[in-house]
């Protein structure tokens, strides 16, 4: 394992190549011995040692090919991840509340990956260990979007490694209006 700065803890890191498990050493390394030839997929546990730490590639796998009485050498990058935190806030009149409260879908996603969580009203909510970079957060209103206004449905917003950028969302119930246009009818 291998990290910026080498500023995360990297030993005593679960790794798992198929079936077989070992654990990191204080500089990172890991090995397997006398494994049968195979494809195999290279994954870890998430620890607190790597709280704030992602993968450098595209999921959370890396396949290896194991050949015979050859070794293979892997190097999995780790970057420091960021996140986004945030509120949804429903502006209600005290003497009308929504009975039940209906829960909320909030989505955030990029080119590469998307992720969803479901709030209630006047709740935070948090996405967190997000690669750095470009992200788009969106409330999503299923079966309830005509019953409510929304100042931003939705905002790209830019990740940064280490800290945590905030955006809330803001709701209120939809006002009806009845029209009238003069005419009778049968």
């Amino acid at each position: 394992l291998s990290t910026p700065n080498q500023v995360a803890r990297k030993d005593g890191v679960m790794v798992k190549l198929g079936p077989y498990r070992t654990v990191t050493d204080v500089y990172g390394n890991f090995y397997f011995s006398n494994i049968p030839p195979e494809q195999y997929l290279l994954t870890f546990d998430r620890s607190s040692a790597l709280a704030g730490f992602k993968t450098e590639n595209k999921g959370s796998s890396i396949p290896v090919k194991v050949q015979p009485q050859q070794t293979e050498e892997v190097e999995i990058k780790m970057i420091r991840t960021g996140g986004v935190v945030g509120k949804l806030t429903l502006d209600v009149d005290p003497s009308q509340p929504l009975k039940p409260t209906p829960p909320f879908l909030i989505k955030i996603f990029n080119d590469e990956e998307s992720y969803l969580t479901k709030v209630e009203a006047n709740t935070a909510y948090s996405f967190k260990e997000l690669k750095p970079g470009t992200w788009t957060v969106q409330l999503l209103l299923p079966e309830y979007g005509e019953r409510f206004n929304v100042a931003e449905t939705e905002r790209t917003l830019d990740v940064v490694a280490g800290q945590d950028v905030t955006f809330n969302f803001s709701l209120s119930r939809a006002t009806r209006q009845i029209l009238f246009n003069g005419k009778d009818f049968k």
